[in-house]
């Protein structure tokens, strides 16, 4: 997208205070795609992870593939992506070569380009394709078009991402961070946000800053992104069986404040044919299976100023004493003081919703 494309965009501010995806987000897609617990799989050769901005979920992929390829159309991305390598990486984020099959790490590479145009890999090569928090931006009758033509027959496509975060232990905050981060305050799906003004102070809001519709797409969980089936031509090389969409990390947030509009979430049925061992990974109560990331507040301002709507904003109001990020934490926090009966927090709990796209290409 066009924000992080930007000179002005701090990439390393982005690796620092952006979440890093939780391990059982990649056990889930490596089981998916492998069909039974990755370490005791055959090695597969080619992975490519697409929008993989700083590489925080390349890496992941290291232990299980022979080459793994990221691809993000910003330069200043690609530059600032880590390796095993990179000097203080921090140690969530080190791949382990005992997790793979072959006890060895594969070989990364890192790459300018754009999901719709991957012309520098060959019909048939990738054996898994993945995408953490970039599908949003994607032209999907390409991306589907190239997927088609590069993934091999009985390879995998996985998408997930992140709507806007929540603060457990602080639920009635939701009305507030809604104010600051969406167009007019709404929360479609969720009337209780919609319809009751919790917090009736005035929230200077970076909602109308947003690239649309990438943003509104992420927000609603993914389940605008359509399969590659639902595309007549392109249709009889996919197996609708093996798709599905879904939602986790959703602990400790009340059910009114779910959207509607998110995939399903784990308790519900799961109409995937999916060998019994992998529908597992994606069915059940799944309560552990959280993303989370502790910040004090001037960390949680930096992870703030990390979204393009905020950098958008910023760049468009250069002379305010103080600018919408820093008045909206205080907002936050005089409210979260309120909830914990006037004890100040020094160090916030913040959780993300995550969901999938999933989806297998046919074996033959």
């Amino acid at each position: 997208m066009a924000t992080f494309s930007r000179t002005t965009f701090d990439a390393a501010s982005y690796l620092a205070f952006r979440p890093s995806y939780p391990r059982w987000v990649h056990d889930k897609v490596l089981a998916y795609h492998f069909g039974r617990s990755p370490s005791s799989s055959a090695s597969s050769q080619l992975a490519v992870d697409l929008g993989c901005g700083p590489g925080i979920s390349t890496l992941s992929l290291l232990p299980h593939f022979s080459r793994v390829i990221g691809v993000d159309p910003s330069s200043k991305m690609v530059d600032a992506a880590v390796t095993p390598d990179t000097p203080n990486l921090p140690s969530n984020l080190i791949p382990d070569p005992a997790d793979g099959p072959t006890g060895q790490l594969g070989q990364i590479e890192y790459r300018q380009g754009y999901s719709e145009s991957l012309d520098f890999l060959q019909d048939g090569s990738v054996d898994l394709i993945t995408a953490g928090q970039a599908a949003h931006w994607f032209d999907y009758p390409s991306f589907w078009r190239e997927a088609t033509r590069v993934v091999r027959p009985g390879g995998s496509v996985c998408l997930y991402g992140y709507p806007d975060f929540f603060l457990p232990e602080f639920p009635s905050t939701r009305s507030l961070l809604n104010k600051f981060a969406l167009k007019d305050g709404a929360a479609p799906g969720s009337p209780k946000l919609n319809a009751v003004d919790e917090q009736p102070e005035k929230v200077d809001s970076i909602g109308a800053y947003w690239e649309q519709p990438g943003r509104s797409i992420v927000n609603a969980g993914l389940s605008p992104v359509p399969f590659p089936f639902t595309y007549p031509e392109m249709a009889s090389h996919w197996d609708e069986g093996s798709a599905f969409k879904r939602t986790f990390s959703t602990t400790g947030l009340p059910k009114e404040h779910h959207w509607s509009s998110w995939p399903p979430p784990t308790t519900h049925p799961l109409t995937a044919s999916l060998p019994d061992e992998v529908a597992s990974e994606f069915t059940g109560k799944q309560e552990s299976a959280t993303m989370d990331k502790h910040l004090d507040w001037s960390q949680l301002a930096s992870y703030l100023r990390t979204w393009s709507a905020t950098h958008t904003y910023l760049s468009e109001h250069p002379n305010e004493k103080a600018d919408v990020v820093d008045r909206f934490v205080q907002q936050l926090k005089q409210a979260v003081t309120r909830e914990n009966g006037g004890n100040e927090v020094e160090q916030l709990h913040l959780r993300w919703p995550l969901c999938f796209v999933m989806v297998q290409k046919k074996s033959v």
